[in-house]
């Protein structure tokens, strides 16, 4: 089951979940996990401020997306692969008041604006996303090339409907109090 099926279906009954949540990334960041996750953007300049929502934490429900991107990255940066792991409880996802929370699960228009608006630098109004993540192929683009109609980049930025990409999600968290009140310790388990 997807992220966000667990996080629209509003049975009570699912409030006691405990979902395990995965951030594929790198040893040269271990140490900034020992007392716990914030937004690295916030406090570090040098973070990529063009990821598909903005400045903030990513995570996914998926551990084999995670373990993808922590090889990634950690090939890129010539560091060893590392995952990190948070459990939450669903209710604290779903219960969050106000309610400053989108989901954003298929690839239309609405999706295509929220990362448009991420991927410029605006400040969303959320304090977590979950959605499907851009094909990397589309996002390459000047900003200047990308269609002014939503639904147009929509069909740009989707992966191919028959690769792992298609099936990337994630979970973005932009207020690190939200971050405090759902998110467990993090384990740290080398790949």
């Amino acid at each position: 089951m997807r992220l966000s099926e667990y996080l629209r279906n509003t049975d009570t009954f699912q409030d006691s979940l405990e979902l395990f949540l995965f951030h594929g990334t790198h040893t040269g960041y271990r140490e900034s996990f020992t007392e716990g996750i914030g937004i690295p953007g916030l406090v570090n300049p040098e973070m990529n401020p063009n990821t598909d929502f903005g400045p903030g934490f990513y995570m996914t429900g998926f551990s084999w997306q995670a373990i993808a991107w922590a090889r990634k990255r950690a090939r890129i940066d010539d560091y060893a692969p590392m995952l990190v792991m948070v459990k939450v409880k669903l209710k604290k996802l779903r219960r969050i008041k106000p309610s400053r929370k989108l989901i954003v699960d298929e690839y239309d228009a609405t999706w295509a604006s929220t990362i448009r608006a991420g991927r410029s630098g605006e400040t969303l109004p959320y304090d977590w996303i979950c959605g499907r993540c851009a094909d990397n192929k589309g996002i390459h683009l000047p900003r200047d090339k990308w269609p002014s109609d939503d639904a147009e980049l929509a069909r740009l930025l989707t992966p191919e409907e028959n690769t792992q990409a298609y099936h990337f999600e994630q979970i973005w968290f932009g207020n690190e109090d939200i971050i405090k009140h759902c998110l467990t310790q993090p384990v740290i388990i080398d790949l």
